[in-house]
């Protein structure tokens, strides 16, 4: 598909009056925003601008304002989404983890009804850059069976694990997922990206010819109706089995059951007010680096991305996403 250059600073301008249009407060709005721009500057397309159209019918039914925790059991605060926007609640969520971190070393934030949140890695940086480690993980809604007869049981949950590094190129963080493909993925396959051809099935049980049967043209966006087959024939899929099942039994643990929207945990240490050597993480973080071709340990490739695409002040979108977004912003 074609592709178009544009200035950042005019994606910017359509990205916000598109959200704006969405009906959200400010706040909520610049945590969308911020967290969409962020991955797609980083290369995470998944995660990126495309998700403004499925957006759209979505969070004009959240409601906004700040969120207040539900639970606060000291070392553990939990928030209820209720509605709220699944971007702000985690942020929210993040910021009362590092701050509650910085203050007593540890400190675990848990977002029950909490949809969608994003990338996780992005709240996990909000940690390092305050010298902190951090680990966090979320269950989605139900996409993955393990049998084409069978029923949804896990959703695409991810995993991920941050800590600062020493030198200047920043923290490594690692995100990923047991699932064999997550939505993202399909959903960036409407515009250009490559299209998932194994684990896909349709609302019909059947094997996609491609990303356009995975989806309904609803008025607010494309609405998601196929299923992502788990392999349990590979030791790699029954790794990513048993990756899904522990997230999901972890996180039953500390928020409650399933919820139709998923939830979100952030756990924030401070290694220094633990007892722990964080100069001697950082120092292997760093050494791992030094051993590994530039920008390949996780998290660090993105960040090189972000700071290239920031210093030429131009982003290159498909030219369909680009119109789909001027139409959003009216």
């Amino acid at each position: 598909m074609a592709r178009i250059e544009v200035a950042l600073d005019e994606v910017e301008r359509v990205g916000r009056a598109g959200l704006a249009r969405f009906g959200l407060g400010e706040a909520e709005a610049s945590a969308v925003w911020e967290q969409l721009l962020d991955a797609e500057l980083r290369g995470k397309t998944t995660h990126g601008l495309v998700r403004l159209p499925w957006l759209h019918g979505k969070l004009k039914h959240c409601h906004d304002g700040p969120p207040e925790p539900a639970e606060n059991l000291g070392w553990m605060s939990r928030y209820d989404g209720r509605g709220a926007v699944g971007y702000y609640l985690a942020d929210v969520a993040a910021r009362q983890a590092r701050d509650k971190a910085l203050a007593e070393g540890l400190h675990l934030a848990v977002c029950r009804d909490a949809f969608p949140t994003g990338v996780l890695g992005f709240y996990l940086e909000r940690l390092t850059e305050a010298g902190l480690c951090g680990l966090a993980f979320c269950t989605t809604p139900p996409l993955v069976k393990l049998a084409p007869e069978g029923e949804r049981l896990y959703g695409t949950d991810p995993l991920a694990f941050a800590v600062p590094g020493g030198d200047a190129d920043g923290p490594v963080i690692a995100d990923l997922t047991g699932a064999p493909t997550s939505f993202g993925q399909v959903l960036a396959a409407l515009y250009e990206a490559p299209f998932p051809a194994e684990g896909l099935l349709t609302a019909e049980d059947r094997r996609p010819a491609g990303p356009e049967e995975m989806f309904q043209q609803d008025p607010g966006g494309p609405r998601f109706t196929g299923t992502i087959l788990q392999d349990m024939e590979s030791p790699a899929g029954r790794r990513g089995f048993a990756l899904l099942t522990a997230l999901e039994l972890a996180m039953t643990l500390i928020a409650g059951p399933p919820g139709g929207a998923g939830h979100f945990a952030i756990l924030a240490l401070a290694p220094d007010r633990l007892g722990l050597d964080g100069t001697a993480l950082q120092a292997r973080a760093d050494e791992l680096a030094g051993k590994l071709a530039p920008g390949r340990l996780p998290g660090r490739h993105g960040a090189a991305r972000r700071r290239a695409a920031l210093e030429r002040g131009r982003l290159a979108l498909p030219e369909q996403l680009w119109n789909e977004m001027r139409v959003l912003a009216g």
